[in-house]
């Protein structure tokens, strides 16, 4: 990452640093290294110009002068919109005038809070000094609201970015989409408000810089985001669930044959008690073993994987009827007939090999 800027550096001096391995406090930085610009500047001939009004085009001043723009988007030097079209559109989305015939004028930008007003002198005579102390203080609160709420906005994104990454386990995406909502829920309650102040004018001033930082569209798509998000991890708990259920049901449905067996055969096998229990290392010498497999459990086994084949080829989608898959799936199951087969004709087998 690039070093952090200097008036961070110098601000908060040499014990932090963007670089992990410094051992430091580390800074992660969230949002652009351009500064957010809060300013009041004092100017009657400039103001004068600005407040003029075109009857025939219907508009002030400032609507077309480039020195406005230039200060509403602390431009060094000269205005970067050099469009005749698109200046005018430009300043009046971003230029706050209800006190305009006052000699007051706000800009407001994705990064600057902008006052022009006449001079000091001037503002005094009009009892609207004030001005001053409300830039020092209610707007000042204002501008470092909106930058806490975009910073946030920002990580929550990045937070989302990196849960929804899938290389989580389903539990651990669950733990994290979990905290993840409820710091986003905190956010919403503490940090992100619609109204801040009663007064109309910074109620109008909060509006537009909530709408040119892009915060409540950036609201919206994170609330989508984190829904999506909490979608998907109660889908991973949900198939883990499963797989736990179906993991449980394959170790009980092995004790399915035996117990069936002996439920309706009964245990009173006389032949097998008199003969392989009295001497068990020796128990696959006896064809009675060897029956008593071939009866229990060949036999249940192979009407299972029968009816599992005949299920599954039953199953089959339809629509995928390309040759390859077809052989796929004659392979697949070719290879059930064969297990079939074996555990049929091997206890068949051992027995005619074993003497009386």
């Amino acid at each position: 990452p690039a070093d952090l800027p200097r008036f961070i550096s110098g601000l908060l001096g040499k014990d932090f640093s963007n670089k992990k391995g410094d051992k430091k406090i580390f800074v992660d930085p969230i949002i652009d290294d351009r500064m957010f610009t809060l300013c009041w500047y004092g100017n009657n001939e400039e103001i004068e110009k600005l407040q003029k009004f075109d009857v025939e085009k219907n508009e002030y001043t400032f609507c077309r002068s480039s020195f406005w723009h230039e200060y509403v988007f602390v431009d060094g030097g000269w205005s970067t919109c050099q469009s005749k079209t698109m200046l005018p559109d430009l300043l009046k989305k971003h230029t706050y005038d209800r006190w305009i015939d006052y000699g007051t004028l706000w800009g407001v930008s994705r990064y600057s809070l902008m006052a022009f007003t006449t001079d000091l002198p001037t503002l005094k005579e009009n009892n609207a000094e004030f001005i001053i102390n409300h830039i020092q203080t209610m707007y000042h609160q204002l501008a470092v609201l909106t930058l806490a709420q975009r910073a946030s906005i920002l990580n929550f994104s990045k937070r989302v970015t990196e849960i929804s990454k899938l290389t989580h386990s389903g539990a651990s995406i669950s733990n994290d989409v979990g905290k993840l909502h409820k710091d986003y829920i905190r956010f919403v309650n503490k940090i992100y408000f619609s109204e801040v102040t009663a007064q109309e004018q910074g109620i109008e001033l909060y509006d537009m810089m909530l709408t040119h930082m892009r915060i409540r569209e950036n609201i919206k798509d994170l609330d989508g985001e984190i829904k999506e998000l909490h979608d998907f991890a109660e889908l991973e708990s949900s198939k883990n669930n499963n797989n736990l259920l179906n993991f449980i049901t394959i170790i009980g449905a092995l004790f399915i044959i035996p117990t069936f067996a002996t439920g309706f055969f009964g245990m009173n096998l006389k032949s097998m008690n008199d003969g392989v229990f009295n001497n068990f290392s020796d128990w696959w010498k006896y064809k009675d073993v060897w029956k008593w497999l071939f009866m229990y459990f060949s036999i249940p086994a192979s009407i299972c994987l029968l009816v599992y084949a005949f299920w599954k080829f039953k199953s089959l989608n339809k629509s995928s009827e390309s040759l390859n898959f077809f052989l796929l799936c004659l392979s697949k199951y070719l290879l059930i007939f064969i297990l079939i087969s074996i555990i049929i004709l091997f206890p068949i087998y051992i027995q005619s090999h074993i003497p009386n």
